[in-house]
């Protein structure tokens, strides 16, 4: 592989994982040229764990962890999951593995763009349209056993001799719309309890997420939350124990070292298209965050 490639889970990545190994593909992971449902994914998560890179993630994914326990940043956000969650995680997020108990197993979907539209007949439903791009439910036992049933369904379906493929739409649109049931109604939920100043921590992080890439001064998303910079500053840190700034330094810092794993880009263009004045200005700040220079960490 590629070293400038950042570790992915991809259709390819998921071949060439087991390709190389004793297992057989048909007992864990059908893959087809653009969709993929998972029986279990223990060890590709293993080999997936033993690096603490961030993994840009091109494609959705839809699933239900079985067993074990796990911590993961997504989209910057730290998360602890258990038994029971159910996952999603859109087109375009970051994820960065920290953490998985020995038993960590999963099962789902993974699904390029193209193909969730088709089976959604282009009416994405309200939690997957973009505006979020990834959330997680504590699911209870009759929920996750719903969700459960319905991945083995298509499981079972995609390894009939010949099968039909509005079959697998179908099932794939009916658990999309599950989640996003149960995601609407967590949502309501929370919303009952959460106070104004986590709803505009939360607001923040969206918009550090989208916007990092040409803004990192503290002014621009202040201005786009409609208060004041020592208001933002002080209610970040209160919700999260982390500055406003050095959420924004992280988002760049990330948004960085997936250009530098995923492109052939020149540091000088990367530097350019995060904004910053110079490539010397750029690389000092690199360093200063990551302990090693944007060349050092695309080399290693």
């Amino acid at each position: 592989m590629n070293k400038r490639q950042p570790k992915r889970f991809s259709f390819s990545d998921m071949r060439n994982m087991l390709g190389s190994s004793n297992l057989k593909i048909d007992k864990m992971v059908y893959i087809s040229k653009t969709f993929g449902v998972a029986n279990q994914i223990s060890d590709i998560l293993s080999s997936l764990l033993k690096s603490n890179e961030p993994i840009l993630i091109e494609d959705t994914r839809i699933g239900l962890l079985i067993s074990g326990e796990a911590e993961v940043t997504v989209n910057l956000i730290d998360y602890k999951i258990g038994p029971g969650t159910l996952v999603y995680i859109g087109t375009g997020s970051v994820v960065q593995f920290k953490y998985a108990s020995e038993d960590i197993n999963v099962k789902g979907l993974v699904m390029q763009d193209d193909f969730m539209n088709i089976a959604l007949h282009g009416q994405r439903p309200k939690m997957l349209d973009g505006r979020q791009l990834n959330f997680y439910i504590k699911a209870n036992e009759k929920e996750r056993e719903i969700a459960n049933r319905m991945i083995e369904m298509i499981w079972d379906i995609v390894h009939e001799e010949s099968y039909n493929r509005e079959t697998v739409y179908g099932l794939i649109s009916a658990l999309i719309y599950y989640y996003d049931g149960l995601a609407s109604k967590t949502n309501s939920e929370e919303s009952k309890v959460h106070s104004r100043e986590r709803e505009i921590f939360e607001r923040f992080i969206m918009l550090v997420n989208a916007n990092c890439h040409k803004e990192r001064l503290l002014a621009f998303y202040a201005d786009k939350l409609y208060i004041s910079e020592r208001y933002l500053g002080t209610l970040v840190k209160k919700a999260s124990g982390i500055t406003a700034k050095e959420w924004i330094d992280r988002a760049v810092i990330t948004a960085a070292k997936v250009m530098l794993r995923h492109s052939d880009k020149q540091v000088a263009q990367i530097s350019d298209e995060l904004r910053f004045p110079n490539n010397s200005f750029f690389c000092k700040y690199f360093k200063r965050l990551t302990g090693v220079t944007p060349m050092k960490y695309r080399e290693t």
